[in-house]
């Protein structure tokens, strides 16, 4: 496994969702072979996870799957106006995951770069329940 992944609590926060239904994913996935989990060693509690090869390659399907379907979508608007409402989305999922951040007292927030996260997520947890 990759020795820079991510925690589960790191995760959590990333998504804005709660530990319990990210260690109930998380063990989905584990269970598919999408991800490796191994504990950190700075903290016995602590999973760090990877993804693994088979995660990488159904990542990739999601994502063409995700882009396709953003184009599809992104087809009602003219051409000119495509780029200034992804703008216009990324600052509306922004300002989400900041009030998201602030209900749950989670007082320091840092600057996150919002790209189609929560949607490839989706379209993950999708390919798992088939």
């Amino acid at each position: 496994m990759e020795q820079h992944g991510i925690t589960q609590r790191r995760l959590a926060s990333l998504i804005s969702s709660d530990p319990n239904t990210v260690a109930s994913l998380v063990n989905r996935m584990e269970k598919a072979g999408l991800i490796e989990r191994e504990t950190q060693e700075e903290d016995r509690r602590a999973n760090r996870l990877g993804v693994s090869r088979r995660g990488k390659a159904k990542y990739e399907q999601a994502r063409d799957v995700a882009l396709a379907l953003q184009a599809e979508v992104l087809k009602v608007l003219p051409e000119e106006n495509r780029e200034i409402f992804l703008e216009q989305l990324e600052t509306i999922a922004r300002a989400c995951g900041l009030a998201a951040a602030a209900a749950a007292g989670q007082f320091k927030i840092k600057k996150a770069k919002f790209k189609i996260f929560h949607f490839y997520f989706f379209i993950l947890n999708s390919l798992l329940a088939t």
